[in-house]
């Protein structure tokens, strides 16, 4: 039975002939595990000790360090002392373990000789589980000590100091990246704001480009219904001595006259245009 401090590995032969063979496998060991714990946490003795614990984790380790001990799967992971030390495990406790485990073993009818061999087994853990003597707990002492004393004022400083140190450090990185964060947000608004003044820009430029050309075409529509205008290429027979047709006193070079070359502009051309046309209908 392993009982040194600290952290161990268990590895026994398997096979038929081994503990694990012999009680059934692995499914076996985790019934009888499941069986022992739900005994000890029903019991009137023990139940009130397994009141808010991890009962499946307790069954699980359990399992694996019976499995590495029995020929199961190897165990690797802290001793049975430092697995328990803290708990408070007392001699009557353990005791109510032995009395559940002959009664779970009684139940799965386990071969006699079989159940003698692990009773055998788990009653050698009394010590590691519940140090009566103090044994285990001087010795864990001892091996502290080996780094130096705990409790001693410049290693409690110097741990101290590196923990601050850590602390800093860590606040340090916090800081870095909240401001590298706050400037990649920045960065980001500005880029979106000036995409979207550029994307204004090409907005307005493309409606006054528009406008330019919406201006031009109408301006050229209307040179074009001017030029269609047209003047009759002969004047009535009676306008060819330059009179009026029913005036012998009016003359229509007269009316020519009147329109000077400043008239003979864009406005000017369509008076002169209107004055042919009613000479045209007299």
């Amino acid at each position: 039975m392993p009982v040194n401090v600290g952290t161990t590995f268990i590895e026994t032969e398997g096979g038929p002939k081994s503990i694990f063979g012999r009680l059934g496998g692995q499914a076996r060991l985790e019934l009888f595990v499941d069986g022992l714990y739900n005994s000890m946490a029903k019991d009137k003795d023990t139940k009130k000790f397994f009141e808010n614990r991890n009962m499946e984790h307790l069954k699980k380790r359990t399992v694996d360090f019976l499995g590495g001990m029995w020929g199961g799967d190897a165990y690797r992971g802290p001793d049975l002392f430092l697995a328990h030390t803290g708990l408070g495990i007392s001699v009557h406790t353990f005791d109510v373990m032995m009395k559940c485990t002959a009664i779970q073993l009684k139940t799965m009818k386990c071969d006699p000789d079989l159940s003698r061999l692990i009773i055998r087994d788990l009653s050698g853990m009394k010590e590691p589980l519940c140090d009566p003597t103090g044994k285990l707990k001087r010795a864990q002492n001892r091996k502290n000590l080996e780094g130096g004393d705990p409790f001693d004022d410049a290693a409690n400083r110097a741990a101290f100091a590196e923990r601050q140190k850590a602390e800093a450090d860590r606040r340090a990185k916090l800081e870095a990246f909240r401001k590298q964060k706050k400037k990649e947000e920045k960065e980001k608004a500005e880029k979106a704001e000036k995409a979207k003044e550029m994307k204004k820009k090409e907005k307005e430029e493309k409606a006054a480009k528009t406008k330019k050309m919406s201006d031009k075409k109408k301006e050229t529509q209307t040179k074009e219904q001017m030029e269609e205008v047209a003047v009759p290429a002969e004047l009535p027979e009676a306008m060819k001595d330059g009179e009026l047709p029913g005036t012998a006193s009016t003359s229509f070079d007269s009316e020519k006259k009147e329109l000077s070359d400043s008239e003979m502009s864009s406005g000017g051309r369509n008076k002169y245009i209107t004055v042919v046309r009613q000479v045209v209908s007299l």
